[in-house]
């Protein structure tokens, strides 16, 4: 689903459908939603709470799992949380009221009430105080763990984290979808963990944008063997060699002909030559068949090379289904609602076989068309108003740049090109763009 396409708008209406009572859907599904990250989750939580009620049933139930510090600072976002529904329902309340019974006892038996004059119960009377806590601890758990079961069990949508999905919250509950959003930068593990709570699983992302960010060290490690491998190479060429030595005679049985031999047998291992492969990819079109067979152990052998786990973590579920299965499990939004129809047509063009294009009511748009934008002459209009790319060539102006921090790991920042930027910006408030209508954005 390529950037404004309308990914987080069909995700809402999958939902508002599978949810909705109607004569086609007389019993609705109940959905889990959950996403690489908190801001992915809520995003599509606030969109959710925006629906209107429908007209056949009541409004739908949401119920976000998460730490409250985390979750987006909006009232309507914070109000869906597991945490401040659990604290306005009836039975938190009867909670509330044995906790209080609890923190009571617990004063008695250190003797902190007024009237007891600082002592503590002691002997038979004392037990039966301890036993009357640990009845009062057990009625407590049992409450507060019913609130919880109470607002999941009532919710039709369910919102979390990959990684909250495993919580104890959830572990007795199952859903009849599940919704994973930016499936293309969340790492493989995560997404498993949500996965066996659901029938069925839509997932939702962009595999040419930004994968998830992965601190490998297999490579450093080739690279490394690699080294220690160019050492051996010249220590052994420099050695002296033996003349006339006959090489010692090998006999290789040769397996039967009816034999099939184990692919991983002949599995390259990471040598000290650093010769090991350099990727999923390079390994499995070494080792998979070119056609499967028919035979049975043939397709054994098959699956086993296609299902092997990859050598890091960098391959996302979404890359490694489409990779099984082929294209034709994935659907792609061609229709984007964002961009100018030139500048469109790069990405369209570069990484999605120029399937995409643009919708009629943003395909010719420019900054004069916004009731706010009134240039003085026609020139000025053209140049700030009437262009829908505008590029500035800094080659040759000695812009150079400066990197704050340590080595090349530091911050880069080019204060002549800010300077740059910021006389467009001044120019583009002259003819009438508000400042709310520019972004800036950096490396």
């Amino acid at each position: 689903m390529p950037a404004g396409t309308g990914k987080t708008h069909t995700l809402i209406e999958i939902i508002r459908q599978i949810t909705t009572v109607t004569p086609a859907n007389p019993k609705p599904l109940r959905i889990m939603v959950c996403g690489a990250s908190n801001l992915s989750v809520d995003n599509i939580l606030e969109r959710l709470l925006a629906l209107p009620a429908p007209t056949y049933g009541a409004k739908l139930k949401v119920t976000r799992v998460g730490h409250p510090a985390r979750v987006m600072a909006h009232q309507g976002v914070l109000d869906s949380t597991l945490e401040m529904k659990a604290s306005r329902s009836d039975q938190a309340a009867l909670a509330r009221d044995v906790k209080k019974e609890l923190e009571e006892a617990l004063d008695i038996l250190s003797g902190k009430p007024k009237g007891t004059k600082g002592k503590a119960p002691r002997g038979a009377e004392r037990r039966k105080m301890w036993d009357e806590v640990k009845a009062l601890r057990k009625e407590y758990r049992r409450r507060e763990g019913g609130v919880v079961e109470s607002v999941l069990s009532e919710s039709q949508v369910v919102l979390a984290t990959c990684h909250s999905a495993g919580g104890w919250q959830l572990r007795n509950h199952r859903f009849d979808v599940l919704i994973i959003d930016e499936a293309t930068q969340a790492m493989e593990a995560v997404c498993w963990v949500p996965i066996f709570k659901a029938h069925k699983l839509i997932l939702a992302g962009d595999p040419m944008q930004l994968p998830p960010t992965i601190l490998s060290a297999d490579k450093k490690r080739r690279d490394k063997k690699g080294g220690k491998g160019d050492k051996a190479k010249a220590s052994s060429s420099r050695t002296t060699p033996q003349k006339n030595v006959p090489e010692p005679t090998k006999q290789v049985a040769s397996p039967p002909a009816n034999e099939i031999t184990d692919p991983e047998a002949d599995e390259p291992e990471d040598s000290d030559d650093g010769s090991s492969f350099e990727s999923d990819a390079e390994i499995d079109e070494a080792k998979a068949p070119a056609e499967p067979v028919d035979d049975q152990e043939s397709r054994r052998i098959f699956l086993k090379n296609e299902l092997r786990p990859p050598r890091s973590l960098e391959t996302t579920l979404f890359d490694r289904l489409e990779k099984m299965y082929g294209p034709g499990i994935k659907r792609l939004l061609n229709v984007q609602y964002r961009m100018h129809a030139q500048i469109a047509a790069f990405p369209s063009k570069v990484m999605y076989q120029n399937k995409l294009t643009s919708h009629p009511s943003v395909a010719s748009h420019l900054l004069k068309d916004l009731p706010n934008a009134n240039a003085a002459d026609e020139d000025e209009e053209k140049e700030l108003l009437g262009t829908p790319v505008a590029f500035f060539d800094t080659a040759g102006c000695e812009y150079y740049e400066r990197v704050e921090g340590d080595d090349d790991e530091g911050s880069r920042c080019n204060e002549n090109e800010a300077t740059v930027v910021k006389k467009y910006v001044e120019e583009l408030v002259g003819v009438g763009v508000l400042p709310s209508q520019i972004a800036v954005i950096t490396p």
